[in-house]
């Protein structure tokens, strides 16, 4: 850095306009932000490029933390990431290493705000080797670049394979454009029920008629299918139709319509 200073000093003692020099001084900064490794107010950016550098490396220099909750990190999660929620990361911060590069990562949607709030948190009280990932979590974005990944498809209760509401709605709210691409909400209700009340996004298959409605999903037999009723037993019995249909990712909300609806209410009040 003095020799980048000395170079400030002579370039305006010969002349060289401020306003230009200024000019060329944001370029290369901005170059540089953008490369693997960027500078942020606060915080380093890591670029999903050289986080896979660092997997395929084999390095053990770097830990990297998921900052979600701990339902959407079992759920799943970059392989090696340990979890730590972004509420608690102060008070857990003695579980990180100082001579690593920390690397956070959040299941934000759109941006990496959480990401980016837990690494200044790690900042502002003494880590020096800390990164957030540019990007937030998305399986999609993730199998783009190779990125390993873990997940835990062995929830199962009563031999249905069985997700969380919180999980659920974090999809529906942070990736609203994979709605109907990468995975589908389906409410078996009564279009009565439906009608009164129904979670944004879901799409109406009534179980007495899901034999024949079924034939309105995607050919995708990959995509996820999420499905809540009102009681445990009649999404357990379209899970298990859907999956008989060739549907391999396809499970029941615990907590049906009644858990996703509380998830909703919760979240809108903060």
């Amino acid at each position: 850095m003095g020799g980048n200073n000395s170079a400030v000093f002579v370039a305006l003692n010969r002349g060289i306009p401020t306003n230009k020099y200024i000019f060329i001084f944001l370029t290369l900064f901005q170059n540089i932000c953008i490369g693997s490794v960027g500078s942020a107010v606060g915080a380093d950016i890591i670029s999903i490029d050289r986080l896979r550098e660092l997997q395929v490396s084999g390095s053990k220099d770097y830990i990297i933390v998921d900052v979600a909750s701990a339902g959407s990190y079992n759920f799943e999660h970059i392989s090696g990431a340990i979890n730590i929620p972004q509420a608690d990361i102060k008070a857990r911060s003695s579980e990180l290493p100082l001579n690593k590069l920390i690397i956070t990562y959040c299941h934000c949607g759109v941006d990496s705000s959480g990401a980016k709030a837990a690494a200044e948190e790690l900042k502002s009280i003494g880590f020096e080797k800390v990164a957030y990932l540019g990007v937030p979590y998305k399986n999609t974005l993730m199998a783009q670049y190779n990125i390993n990944i873990t997940r835990n498809e062995n929830n199962v209760e009563d031999g249905v394979p069985v997700i969380t509401a919180e999980i659920v709605y974090a999809w529906i709210k942070n990736h609203p454009e994979d709605i109907g691409k990468n995975f589908i909400v389906i409410d078996v209700r009564t279009k009565k029920e439906y009608d009164e009340d129904h979670i944004s996004s879901a799409i109406n298959m009534p179980l007495k008629n899901l034999q024949k409605k079924y034939k309105k999903l995607p050919d995708n037999k990959e995509i996820y299918i999420y499905v809540y009723g009102d009681e445990n037993w009649k999404s357990s019995i379209a899970v298990r139709k859907l999956i008989d249909k060739g549907y391999n990712k396809v499970y029941r909300i615990e907590g049906d319509y009644t858990g996703l609806k509380s998830i909703a209410t919760q979240n809108r009040d903060k």
